[in-house]
C-alpha cells in the first residue's frame, strides 16, 4: 500500500506537465489568453505537486532550495484560475498591470518568508524534516512554522472564499451574455468551472479536517488527496483545451458572411435611425409566425425568463413602428431563409443580415417573445425537427443527423432542448409519428 501510494505521487507531476504543454502548444494555434492562463496554472501546480513527491521520498536536500517559493505559488493558484475565468468571459482579454493586484497575498508572504533564506542549512534541515516537532528553542522554525500555516491554511482558504464569490458573479454576467448572444453555447459555457470550484472546496475541506484531527499522514488521506486532485486537475486541463474565448464582433461577422454565402439568403435592410423607408407593407405582416409556426409560448419557459424585459428597454430610443419592421422582418428572416440552421449563429449575424445593431435585435425578441436569443433560436430549431422527424422520406437520418441538419452541434444538447420544448425527447416524438401512421 505504501509502494502505490509513493507511486501516486508521481502522477500529478507528469500529468500536469503533459497538460501544460498542450495548452501552450494550443496557444499558438489560437487567439487569446485562455489557454496561456491555464497553462500557467498546470505548470504551478507541477511545481507544487513536484514539491509534495520529493517531501514523500524525503529528498530534504533538494526541498531546501524550493520552500522558499512553495508557498507564495500556492497562493497563486486561485488568482490564476480567476484570471483563466476572465480571460474566456471577456471580449479581447489582455493581461494588465492591475491584475498583479491579485498577487498580492503571495507576494506578502514571500517577504515574510524571507528568514528562510538567512538561517543556515542545518536549521532548514530541521525545520522542513520535523516540522511540529521541531524543539521550541528554536526560533527560525517557529516563526516559519507560523508563517506557513497562515499562508497555507488561512490565507489561502479565505481565498478560495473571495474568489468563489467573484467567479459566481461572473459565470451569472457571462450566463445570460451568451444566452443573449449566441444559439449555441457549446464549448463556452462555464458550468465546468463551477464544478471544478466546488470540487475544490471539498477537497479543501476534508483536507483541513484531515490535518486537524491528526490523519493527514495516514495512508489513505495521501491517496485520497493525489487521487482526489488528479481528477480535479485532469477536469480543469481537458476542459481548458476544449474551452472556446469569446469571439469580438467583428470576427463573428466575417466568419457569419462567409457561412450565409453558402445558405444564398435575400439582403434585408431595417431602418433604425427613424428613416420613413418601409417594407412592403407595414399594415400586413410579412409572415404570421403565429400561423406558420407552432413556437411554444413564453409560459412554457421557466419564470425568471420572463421577467423584467419591459424595465430593461424602458429608456430606449427604438420606437413603436421600427420594432414592428425588425419583427416582421426578422420572422421572415427565420422562416423563409431558415438562418437558424446555422449552428454558431449569433444575435451579432442577425444584426449584420438586417442591416442594425444587436441591441435592437435582442430587445424585439425579449419583449415580442419574452426570451432571450438563445431559447428564441432553438423555438424555430425544434419545430423544424418536429418537421423532419415525421416525414417518412427522413426515417434514413439518425437523431443526431437531424439535429446537425436543423443547427444543433450535440446530441444531448438536441435531447435537453426538444424535451424541454415539447415535454417529450426526439426518440419518443419519432415513435409517436410511427405508431400514428
Amino acid at each position: 500500500m505504501e509502494t502505490l501510494a509513493t507511486a501516486l505521487y508521481y502522477l500529478p507531476v507528469y500529468q500536469c506537465i503533459v497538460l501544460a504543454i498542450l495548452l501552450f502548444a494550443q496557444h499558438r494555434m489560437y487567439e487569446g489568453r485562455s489557454r496561456w492562463l491555464m497553462g500557467v496554472f498546470q505548470l504551478l501546480l507541477a511545481f507544487y505537486f513536484t514539491f509534495n513527491l520529493f517531501y514523500k521520498v524525503r529528498l530534504f536536500e533538494l526541498i531546501a532550495d524550493l520552500y522558499f517559493f512553495i508557498i507564495p505559488i500556492i497562493l497563486s493558484f486561485v488568482p490564476v484560475f480567476y484570471l483563466y475565468i476572465l480571460s474566456v468571459t471577456t471580449h479581447n482579454f489582455r493581461l494588465r498591470s492591475v491584475h498583479l493586484l491579485h498577487f498580492i497575498p503571495a507576494f506578502l508572504i514571500l517577504l515574510l518568508n524571507a528568514p528562510y533564506l538567512l538561517i543556515s542549512h542545518e536549521d532548514k534541515l530541521l525545520y522542513l524534516s520535523m516540522g511540529n516537532n521541531a524543539p521550541s528553542q528554536h526560533a527560525p522554525v517557529r516563526y516559519l512554522l507560523t508563517i506557513y500555516m497562515i499562508g497555507a491554511y488561512g490565507i489561502s482558504n479565505l481565498q478560495l472564499f473571495f474568489y468563489l464569490v467573484r467567479t459566481i458573479r461572473v459565470y451569472r454576467i457571462h450566463r445570460k451574455f451568451i444566452l443573449d448572444h449566441y444559439s449555441n453555447t457549446e464549448n463556452i459555457d462555464l458550468r465546468w468551472i463551477l464544478i471544478t470550484i466546488l470540487a475544490l472546496i471539498l477537497f479543501f475541506i476534508i483536507n483541513n479536517v484531515l490535518y486537524i484531527v491528526g490523519f493527514k499522514q495516514h495512508i489513505l488521506s495521501q491517496v485520497f488527496y493525489t487521487v482526489s486532485m488528479l481528477g480535479i486537475t485532469l477536469f480543469a486541463g481537458i476542459q481548458g483545451l476544449r474551452q472556446k474565448e469569446l469571439l469580438d464582433i467583428k470576427t463573428v461577422r466575417s466568419e457569419f458572411t462567409k457561412r450565409t454565402d453558402d445558405l444564398q439568403v435575400n439582403s434585408i435592410n431595417v431602418p433604425v435611425n427613424g428613416e420613413k423607408e418601409e417594407p412592403k407593407s407595414l399594415t400586413e405582416p410579412l409572415i404570421n409566425i403565429h400561423t406558420e409556426v407552432d413556437i411554444p409560448g413564453p409560459e412554457t419557459l421557466p419564470t425568471h425568463e420572463n421577467q423584467g424585459f419591459s424595465e430593461k428597454y424602458s429608456g430606449s430610443a427604438l420606437t413603436a413602428e421600427q420594432k414592428q419592421i425588425i419583427l416582421k422582418r426578422l420572422e421572415a428572416l427565420m422562416l423563409e431563409d431558415k438562418l437558424f440552421m446555422i449552428s454558431n449563429l449569433s444575435v451579432e449575424d442577425v444584426a449584420d443580415r438586417l442591416g442594425t445593431n444587436s441591441k435592437y435585435i435582442s430587445q424585439v425578441i425579449n419583449e415580442s417573445y419574452k426570451r432571450n436569443f438563445y431559447n428564441f433560436i432553438n423555438t424555430f430549431r425544434i419545430e423544424e425537427a418536429r418537421k423532419l422527424l415525421g416525414e417518412s422520406g427522413n426515417d434514413k437520418y439518425s437523431i443526431l443527423g437531424i439535429a446537425h441538419m436543423v443547427g444543433f452541434v450535440s446530441k444531448s444538447t438536441f435531447n435537453t432542448a426538444f424535451k424541454r420544448y415539447t415535454g417529450i425527447t426526439p426518440s419518443e416524438f419519432k415513435k409517436g409519428k410511427i405508431a400514428n401512421k
